[in-house]
């Protein structure tokens, strides 16, 4: 089976990047892996200790449950996908792009997808500095998609 890891931020237009996506890539003998990675913040303080600062391991929990239900949400847009063949996961993170190499480099990824963030007008020339780095460093193919309005 293929497996393809789609990397989102989730916003108001997730979800017609995911069905860009579904119309793009032939999804037969396919495993979806949507993956959110929230940003854990930590501060480095004197004698190597390091201590979260924000959100608090409360607000994280709630958090990654919120958003796992709306990532949930997101498997509409893949209509003739079977229900275990999609699995939706948000991670803590202190560095998104590192730890999306090390988990594409633990599987038998053929795609990974990167829906990059609607910028401004001068930054719509250039791609996040997440997607920059999956596409440099992961150990397969790359399809990146422009967020629409």
């Amino acid at each position: 089976m293929r497996q393809v890891y789609i990397f989102t931020n989730i916003d108001e237009h997730t979800e017609k990047q995911l069905t860009r996506v579904n119309q793009l890539i032939d999804l037969n003998e396919t495993k979806i892996h949507l993956i959110h990675y929230l940003n854990l913040v930590n501060y480095s303080y004197p004698g190597d200790m390091i201590v979260p600062f924000y959100p608090n391991d409360n607000q994280i929990a709630k958090t990654v449950k919120q958003l796992n239900d709306q990532l949930q949400k997101y498997k509409s847009a893949f209509p003739n996908l079977k229900d275990e063949n999609f699995q939706a996961v948000v991670q803590g993170s202190n560095s998104a792009k590192r730890d999306a190499i090390k988990l594409l480099e633990g599987q038998k990824t053929q795609l990974a997808v990167c829906i990059t963030p609607k910028k401004g007008t001068i930054e719509n020339f250039f791609h996040s500095s997440f997607t920059d780095h999956l596409a440099a460093y992961a150990p397969c193919d790359v399809l990146m998609l422009r967020q629409l309005s």
